[in-house]
């Protein structure tokens, strides 16, 4: 069905009009549970306080920008490379992350802030670099999800990662 939609949400989370209503996991063509924590996180900050959603108004612009802008029903909840700062918007709503452009960290626990961000950067390089190894049309080989990946989570802030196997065409 082409006319999937779950309407109106406002920061594919929170029913616009009734935001103690809220949805986790509704975006699709993501890396699922990092993003759907990241969700919780601020569903938990709203619901407690320690975060605020704007007025119904706003709420139902943002709605109507995001229809704008996606087009097609079935495309909205598509996120793909946009969940990287869908979730860094949805860290810095919940007091997680400094606001965007703020190199003040006060208002926030800075050790866990540069975690996660580092987890954002590694991941996005990651699903970024296994997005060129998947065919390029329906029906080719799809050896790219044999590709394996290993992080060396020792150190939390690292960004670097490899391949660790692969059966996917020109590699090793």
């Amino acid at each position: 069905c082409d006319n999937r939609r779950v309407d109106p949400l406002f920061l594919q989370i929170f029913h616009a009009r009734y935001p103690s209503l809220a949805f986790v996991g509704i975006p699709h063509s993501v890396v699922p549970f990092p993003l759907f924590e990241f969700q919780s996180e601020l569903i938990a900050a709203v619901w407690t306080g320690k975060a605020s959603l704007p007025e119904v108004e706003e709420r139902m612009d943002w709605v109507q920008r995001l229809y704008d802008r996606k087009g097609r029903v079935r495309d909205t909840h598509h996120l793909g490379s946009e969940q990287w700062n869908y979730s860094r918007d949805l860290l810095r709503r919940a007091g997680v992350l400094p606001s965007e452009g703020s190199e003040d960290v006060s208002s926030v626990d800075a050790i866990r802030a540069a975690r996660i961000e580092a987890f954002l950067q590694r991941s996005e390089a990651i699903y970024n670099h296994a997005g060129t190894a998947r065919p390029k049309f329906p029906g080719a080989a799809d050896t790219y999800r044999k590709l394996e990946y290993t992080v060396d989570l020792t150190d939390p802030l690292s960004l670097s990662w490899q391949v660790a196997a692969s059966n996917a065409p020109g590699d090793g």
